[in-house]
């Protein structure tokens, strides 16, 4: 099972009472007693930057090429799949790959029935989409191996979506 995390926190307090911030080019002066941190803790961005400095070498940009190309091949492959089975995808070439489902309980079946074959894709429902627009969100990497993708193609194919 493949997935990633993220970081999300709010920072409360005496000490943060006021946060200056640029607004639609404006510098404004927010108070709040909880304000939400949207931005990456210290240690996120050390890996960012260690690793943004990994692809400045001169392997790494081959690397990164590699990457890139591995990742369009796996959307090609799903995709390719999708159409044989006839699956509603919405239209998209990048890594997240929207699957229409419709109703919100048959896309939070859906999602459980692919958790119990070991792969991890989000129901995406309102009020994220709009009423009846409900879906999977499958998110594809480079990291994903062809079998990875077949496989989630074979429990697809199993399903009525």
């Amino acid at each position: 099972m493949l997935a990633a995390g993220g970081a999300a926190r709010t920072i409360s307090g005496d000490l943060w009472q006021g946060v200056w911030y640029q607004w639609r080019g404006r510098v404004v002066r927010r108070t709040h007693r909880r304000i939400p941190a949207t931005v990456r803790p210290p240690p996120d961005l050390q890996h960012r930057d260690a690793a943004s400095a990994g692809l400045r070498t001169a392997g790494g940009a081959q690397q990164g090429d590699a990457l890139r190309a591995r990742l369009q091949d796996n959307i090609r492959r799903f995709r390719q799949g999708a159409a044989q089975l006839s699956l509603a995808l919405k239209a998209s070439d990048t890594a997240i790959q929207p699957l229409w489902v419709g109703d919100n309980q048959r896309t939070l079946d859906l999602a459980h029935h692919l958790r119990e074959h070991g792969l991890w894709v989000n129901a995406i429902r309102p009020p994220t989409v709009q009423p009846g627009g409900a879906r999977m969100r499958i998110t594809l990497t480079a990291a994903h191996q062809p079998q990875d993708i077949d496989r989630l193609l074979e429990v697809l194919h199993g399903v009525n979506v």
